[in-house]
């Protein structure tokens, strides 16, 4: 069990450098070659994986599941988050995809007939409530500028924002 969770935690790093890297790559590319890219060097390192293990895809005898898997899973997701990143920061677009647990969750009873227990909807509903608290907040609060701004009321700073306020090469809030 151990290896299962440090292997998703690396899965999710991945997947946020996916979102940094997708809003950096953003303006510069449009967002169906930004996806093809990114999936043809995922496709011939899973080929090479297949190969250095021995192991045949199964492509041919479940087709139909890969063509409707791969537009929804690989394509049209991937596609949809690079079109978002052009307008939304990455760290907005990884808390917005903060809420495809709860997604799955929705849909497990109906698709895959697996009950869940009420620790998991209460975990949902917690996790609801945090990410449109955390969506809303960064949308109020869009630049680190007006976060810290929010902060200082008068001449009374948080010490920490003086400290960053007066390294070298850096603006400070009155700039």
């Amino acid at each position: 069990m151990k290896k299962g969770i440090l292997l998703l935690v690396v899965a999710t790093l991945l997947w946020a450098g996916n979102y940094i890297c997708g809003r950096f790559l953003a303006p510069a590319l449009p967002a169906t070659l930004l996806n093809t890219i990114r999936w043809a060097i995922s496709t011939l390192i899973l080929w090479g994986l297949l190969a250095f293990n021995k192991k045949n895809l199964p492509i041919l005898s479940k087709w139909k599941e890969f063509l409707v898997f791969g537009f929804l899973g690989v394509f049209a997701f991937s596609t949809l988050n690079y079109l978002g990143l052009k307008s939304v920061s990455a760290s907005q677009a990884g808390m917005i995809s903060a809420g495809i647990p709860i997604i799955i969750l929705l849909f497990t009873p109906f698709l895959l007939r697996e009950n869940i227990k009420t620790k998991g909807w209460i975990g949902a509903i917690v996790s609801i409530i945090g990410v449109i608290i955390l969506v809303q907040g960064k949308q109020a609060n869009s630049s680190a500028d007006s976060i810290v701004r929010e902060r200082i009321q008068g001449k009374k700073q948080i010490p920490i924002f003086d400290i960053c306020r007066q390294a070298p090469g850096r603006a400070t809030l009155a700039d």
